[in-house]
């Protein structure tokens, strides 16, 4: 409130899809010019037996009938309503609703989630049904389009002028898409609840981009159990990636799906996927084997590339796995790191492997790899050298890539 000198006040209750809230942890929120300007949870007045929420919106005289935009989230449904029925615009010293007459504040069903951009590459996907999915008024809420790209799968768009221009022409559910961000930006979405079993995404043999429906995480296995997947199918984020092998599921780095994020699934066997409902009780994940660590030695920003390859690796020692817990590898273009790898344990092998995802922007690049070594703090080179190229995964569960140590070179930095 410190830069605003003039307050207005608002007693309200909170009538969410048809029912008045009786939550302390809801509330609502105002915003003057996306601004908030102020917020009040819901409270139980035991003298009325009711509850309210009571609300200071601050502004300065330049704000004086300039539209509030009211949003309420409800914290049981983990669900920010974007739009409130009724209107109000700043009045200096104006006070809207009582304790004896409180305002009732209405959701329209329109539900607001934000995907959050970094500069650079972006995969996501769209969770609600929006009023249009048109890409103009779809990507109306971003700050700075400037030169940004969309990309689908075999389509595309720039933003050219004032508007989006291209072979894409709307986003939708089913789908990932990558965006290409000149700086930070967010898409503000306004739009209805799907329910994920009503969004069926047809998957063909090979690589899929796919969105993800639901409002909630799942474990891979779970959010994938529709599928018909046969060992070395893989799906993969952004920054982490799982194969599968029989019997145990999906394993790997990647562990859960969640929104807003857009994945790519390469997978043998057509067929369609439905995301599953919640299931609290089912989607309990408990930790198996021995943690991964948490800090990195390397880190790599994969917004500033295009293109990933993936690989399922060991430290192989006389032809054995003698992959450690606190090792991590390293991949290089030159100097410049393009990827790392913490090893990861699996169960059914009772053993360690990595699960490298390797980026850049364009395919040919030569890649030499590094060991660092948590209980040493000393960085191997390796023997093995490749060529980037765009979605290509080698190395399997069962029959990992094998990396070795160079006999003659022993670091003690990157």
């Amino acid at each position: 409130p410190g830069p605003y000198p003039h307050p207005m006040n608002m007693t309200a209750k909170l009538n969410i899809e048809g029912d008045l809230s009786e939550d302390e942890e809801d509330m609502v929120g105002a915003f003057i010019d996306g601004e908030l300007r102020g917020s009040g949870h819901i409270r139980y007045l035991p003298a009325l037996d009711e509850y309210m929420a009571f609300m200071t919106i601050y502004g300065d005289t330049s704000d004086q009938n300039k539209p509030i935009n009211l949003e309420i989230w409800d914290a049981s449904e983990c669900l920010r309503y974007g739009e409130v029925i009724e209107q109000f615009v700043f009045e200096v010293d104006n006070v809207v609703g009582t304790v004896g007459n409180p305002l009732i504040l209405r959701t329209n069903s329109q539900v607001r989630r934000d995907i959050p951009l970094n500069a650079g590459w972006n995969w996501i996907s769209f969770n609600l049904a929006l009023p249009d999915p048109a890409l103009n008024p779809a990507l109306a809420s971003l700050e700075h389009p400037e030169n940004d790209l969309l990309k689908a799968q075999s389509s595309f768009a720039l933003f050219f002028g004032n508007e989006w221009v291209g072979s894409l022409n709307a986003v939708n559910n089913a789908n990932m898409f990558q965006y290409r961000a000149d700086v930070p930006d967010t898409i503000r979405m306004v739009g209805g609840l799907i329910d994920p079993a009503t969004v069926a995404i047809p998957i063909a043999t090979g690589w899929n981009w796919i969105g993800y429906v639901p409002n909630y995480a799942l474990p891979v296995s779970t959010a994938l159990a529709g599928l018909l997947p046969v060992n070395g199918d893989i799906i993969k984020g952004q920054t982490a990636f799982a194969q599968y092998l029989a019997g145990f599921g999906w394993l790997g780095s990647l562990q859960f799906l969640e929104p807003p994020k857009g994945y790519q699934l390469k997978i043998s066997a057509p067929g369609t996927l439905t995301y599953p409902q919640q299931n609290f009780a089912g989607d309990i994940v408990t930790a198996r084997g021995k943690p991964t660590p948490i800090s990195s030695h390397w880190v790599v920003d994969p917004a500033q590339f295009e293109h990933s390859m993936t690989l399922v690796g060991m430290l192989s020692v006389n032809g054995e796995n003698a992959t450690q817990e606190q090792q991590e590898l390293g991949a290089f273009a030159g100097a410049e790191l393009r990827g790392a790898a913490q090893a990861i344990y699996i169960e059914p092998l009772q053993a360690y492997l990595f699960f490298l995802t390797v980026y850049a922007n364009a395919t040919g690049e030569q890649l030499t790899f590094k060991l660092f070594d948590g209980a040493t703090g000393q960085v191997h080179e390796l023997t093995e050298k490749m060529y980037f190229a765009a979605n290509l995964h080698q190395g399997e569960i069962e029959a990992p890539m094998p990396f070795t140590l160079q006999t003659s070179s022993l670091a003690d930095t990157e």
